[in-house]
């Protein structure tokens, strides 16, 4: 039985690590990458890389198996074995450098983190802690509980085979088997720019010409080591821009060609492949049913045939090749093409609205977090303000009290005088003496200092 791994789909969306360290910024936090609008990462110690995933991989299968604890136990050597790696020193050192790799990463979804209904704000660390116990032979990990707990209870995810993502070896192999995971969820196609995939990876190349082949190497990798199989082509709408094109078939091409009866004559392209594999195992090499899928694919195309034979897999109780023969006449499959259709625009629909909602929510905060800035500059500027500009200042706010409270204000332990510093530091800003670094305009006036 194949070890799976549950995984959700934004993990797979966004980097949880680094295929190349030289797309990472420093600045006083450590290393940050934050080229994807709404995502940001940071990591305070070594970014972690294909090694250090491959690590999380395992521990998180063994969490799931033990029922999702957060806390687990295992030895370095049983890491070092299921991965296929030699159980040497530098190899154990190198697993426990790991863990406090994975111990300094965050990672933040600024309304982009996407749970199958809406687009949430959400904030993760991955490790909480670890400890190498009983004479340095056995590992205590403790997960972050909200990522685990994350991952346990999502409704958008992809099982991973441990064991295909050990074959797929190169660093920027498995980046794109994460990327294709989950961009193949719900369809079989799926188009981006290449600039844009080497952005998602990410990938330090800035031009399309040094990004395709790396992709196409990727993508030969994953066919021959993994139970993904993709087919890959170029769409060049303009000098020096492409698209790649990924197609997902459920086996690779050459061996469902080679399993086609000889004489069916049935057409050789890819799509009619593609429809083939619609077809349950048991009848893809029936020539009598081939037959019938070419006639119609010559006459209708691709996705005529494509919608009967699904039609049929819904619908047939009974002698297939004959219920696919009359869906094909009649194409019955057409009624359940527009469902799909239309269930695939409200789904768009859905996850439009669920955009706005996310990013109406994000300018609140936003709106929420610029306020809380403010009030705090104007605090600042007023604790640095000269005794004469204060007391001015308050004569000029008092006004803004109610009158009964105007006495009281002055006395500093009383209710009022809470009431008069609030609107001390709201009429500072109302005056503009003080301004965020982004805002436009002239040099803020800070006062007798400048307010950090």
């Amino acid at each position: 039985m194949p070890d799976l791994i549950k995984q959700d789909m934004n993990f797979l969306e966004y980097p949880l690590w680094m295929q190349t360290v030289d797309v990472l910024t420093r600045d006083e936090e450590g290393s940050i990458w934050r080229e994807r609008a709404g995502y940001l990462y940071l990591v305070g110690y070594k970014p972690p890389l294909k090694t250090d995933v491959l690590f999380l991989f395992y521990l998180l299968l063994k969490s799931q198996q033990a029922g999702w604890h957060d806390t687990i136990t295992v030895t370095r050597y049983e890491v070092l074995q299921a991965c296929g790696l030699r159980k040497d020193r530098w190899w154990y050192a190198r697993l426990t450098e790991s863990l406090d790799r994975w111990v300094s990463v965050r990672i933040r979804f600024q309304g982009t983190f996407y749970d199958g209904t809406t687009y949430q704000a959400m904030n993760f660390g991955i490790i909480d802690e670890w400890v190498l116990k009983d004479d340095a032979q056995v590992l205590e990990i403790r997960f972050a509980p909200k990522w685990l707990r994350t991952i346990q209870a999502s409704n958008f995810f992809q099982m991973l085979d441990f064991e295909h993502l050990k074959a797929l070896r190169s660093p920027l192999v498995v980046r794109l088997y994460e990327i294709l995971c989950k961009s193949f969820q719900g369809r079989s196609v799926w188009e981006i720019h290449a600039m844009k995939l080497a952005e998602k990876i990410p990938m330090r190349e800035r031009y399309p010409a040094d990004v395709i082949p790396k992709i196409q190497a990727a993508v030969k990798r994953i066919n021959g080591h993994s139970n993904l199989h993709v087919q890959l082509r170029v769409k060049r709408p303009a000098r020096g821009q492409a698209i790649l094109v990924f197609e997902k078939v459920a086996e690779a091409p050459a061996t469902l060609a080679a399993s086609l009866p000889s004489g069916a004559g049935v057409p050789g392209e890819a799509a009619f492949h593609a429809v083939v594999e619609l077809l349950p195992l048991e009848h893809r090499s029936k020539k009598t049913i081939l037959e019938a899928l070419a006639t119609a694919y010559r006459q209708q195309g691709a996705a005529y045939v494509a919608r009967n034979i699904r039609y049929t897999n819904q619908h047939c109780t009974g002698n297939y090749r004959a219920y696919l023969a009359k869906a094909l006449r009649a194409d019955w499959g057409a009624a359940l093409a527009e469902d799909e259709a239309q269930a695939q625009q409200a789904q768009a629909a859905r996850e439009v609205q669920a955009r706005a909602e996310a990013e109406r929510r994000r300018q609140e905060e936003a709106a929420i977090e610029r306020d809380r800035e403010l009030t705090h500059r104007a605090r600042v500027y007023l604790r640095r303000l000269p005794a004469e500009a204060l007391a001015a200042l308050t004569e000029e706010a008092l006004p803004r009290l109610d009158p009964a409270l105007q006495s009281r204000a002055r006395v500093e332990e009383d209710v009022a005088s809470s009431l008069l510093r609030f609107h001390l530091a709201q009429l500072v800003i109302d005056k503009r003496l003080i301004a965020l670094p982004e805002d436009e305009g002239g040099t803020p006036d800070y006062g007798p200092a400048a307010v950090r």
